[in-house]
């Protein structure tokens, strides 16, 4: 697959502010973890089987899905929602990853900190303003991956700006079926981020602020 065009790419591209900075916010990586196993899912690399889940670690040249697979085979018996939340997997090193693949840009500051760019600005736009209550027919899975893990991680439309400060949206299920086959991921990984949003919510110290994502 093309990694640049994938959920987890796509999620991360929302995860940067107008500057080019990544959010410090712990949903949002929590969220780009979820749209690489969505991505891995897609790719059939990690299927649902009658009581488990199946992982095939073939290597896939992007090294944060790579990494994933192998601590996935090594580690067979945590539970799908521990992967979700593999804090190993660190929202900034999707983001060098897809440097390195040449699908983003990045430049030091002056500081030495990085600030990435992305290639598809016009699709990120688009990508910020995707509506829930767009009709199935409307939705690819991959769209319908980022509109309900991005929703769901305040990275969309007005939850860009309100935070946690308002209910999490309701996510359609007509939106979750979208995505065929795979619909097993997604709703596991919009109710991961539904539970664990609600922690952040009550423990907001472990956030920090992260600024403004417009």
């Amino acid at each position: 697959m093309e990694w640049g065009n994938g959920v987890a790419a796509r999620l991360a591209a929302l995860s940067l502010d107008p500057k080019g900075r990544q959010t410090v916010q712990l949903l949002a990586a929590d969220a780009v973890r979820c749209g690489l196993l969505m991505d891995l899912a897609l790719a059939g690399r990690v299927t649902l089987t009658s009581n488990s889940v199946s992982v095939d670690a073939v290597p896939t040249g992007f090294a944060p899905a790579d990494a994933l697979l192998n601590a996935m085979t090594a580690e067979s018996g945590r539970p799908l929602d521990a992967w979700f939340g593999e804090h190993r997997l660190a929202l900034h090193l999707v983001a060098d990853a897809l440097v390195e693949t040449g699908c983003w840009q990045a430049r030091r500051t002056i500081l030495g900190r990085r600030r990435y760019s992305i290639h598809d600005q016009a699709r990120a736009d688009r990508d910020k303003q995707l509506d829930l209550g767009l009709p199935a027919s409307a939705w690819t899975p991959e769209d319908a991956a980022v509109a309900a893990l991005g929703s769901m991680a305040h990275l969309i439309g007005r939850f860009r700006q309100l935070g946690y400060v308002v209910p999490p949206p309701e996510i359609p299920a007509e939106l979750l079926r979208s995505a065929g086959a795979q619909e097993w991921m997604l709703a596991a990984g919009v109710d991961y981020l539904r539970t664990t949003r609600a922690g952040y919510f009550y423990r907001r110290a472990a956030l920090g602020s992260g600024g403004s994502l417009t």
